[in-house]
């Protein structure tokens, strides 16, 4: 599964994921956020979501590698605000961001909507970030 998201046959692993289901096994965290990178990688961010709540449907608990992952799509599209919303969710599900989702939000607003944004995002929830964060290109 990993290699087929991983090469780009997003539609092989998508096929392989409902399979799975057809035969009654049931995806765990791993293989939906496989599958969710894949579709983000290639920018199809409302796939990504579709399966995320498919995800939760099925009783699999998504956890902040598969947030980061969307949040990272969206931000790459620009859209920060999305993020913001998104950063809200995982919050008020209890998950907690980890320096990962700081550095894509860092990244993000430093790309699109500057600093204010960042500091608004994370000054809001009183979110401080244990370590350095780093953006690169």
């Amino acid at each position: 599964m990993a290699r087929l998201s991983r090469e780009g046959w997003i539609p092989d692993a998508q096929k392989t994921l409902r399979e799975m289901l057809r035969e009654g096994l049931t995806p765990d965290e791993a293989t939906y956020t496989m599958v969710i990178d894949g579709y983000c990688r290639r920018g199809d961010i409302k796939i990504g979501f579709k399966l995320l709540e498919e995800m939760k449907n099925n009783g699999v608990v998504p956890g902040v590698i598969t947030y980061n992952l969307l949040m990272n799509g969206l931000c790459k599209q620009g859209r920060m605000k999305n993020a913001g919303m998104l950063l809200n969710a995982m919050l008020n599900l209890g998950i907690a961001p980890d320096d990962v989702t700081y550095n894509i939000l860092l990244d993000g607003c430093c790309k699109s909507e500057g600093l204010k944004e960042l500091v608004k995002l994370t000054g809001e929830k009183r979110l401080v970030s244990d370590y350095a964060a780093y953006s690169y290109q």
